[in-house]
């Protein structure tokens, strides 16, 4: 009886194991794809159906968490980073447009007008991503609805 449990253990650990292999090597194969797919088309242009595809597949490979790269996302310090990505993301392009025009004028090497534009852009961004979440903190703190990363 005990013999048959240690079996069924041994068994099950093995599966385990291959099962997480198995989603390592399609984590890392979305990830190289993604950025194949992403080099070649700053000299391809190519059409929003592969990228959606890809997208797809991520997301069902990366729902499931069971590779080291979903380990390695789902951590603390990039739980926190995800907690302001959404603020982040719906003002960064608005702040860049802002100083690309406050910056229109400046004559000096691109790749250094590029940073003249991007530092100050990404300061703000940050900024004003701090400020909207604490205001949707405080929005939703009193009408309990419960906001979680």
């Amino acid at each position: 009886n005990i013999t048959l449990i240690k079996l069924d253990y041994t068994s099950l650990y093995k599966k385990t194991k291959k099962n997480l292999q198995k989603n390592n090597f399609w984590e890392i194969m979305i990830i190289i794809v993604f950025l194949v797919q992403y080099g070649t088309s700053f000299f391809v242009k190519v059409g929003l159906n592969y990228y959606s595809l890809l997208f797809a597949v991520a997301l069902y490979v990366f729902a499931q968490g069971k590779g080291k790269v979903s380990k390695i996302l789902s951590c603390k310090p990039l739980m926190v980073v995800a907690k302001y990505s959404f603020e982040f993301y719906m003002v960064h392009e608005l702040m860049l447009r802002i100083f690309r025009k406050v910056f229109a004028k400046v004559e000096c090497f691109y790749p250094i007008k590029l940073v003249i534009i991007a530092i100050p852009a990404l300061i703000f961004s940050i900024g004003l991503t701090v400020l909207l979440s604490r205001i949707k903190q405080k929005r939703y703190r009193g009408s309990g609805v419960k906001i979680q990363v």
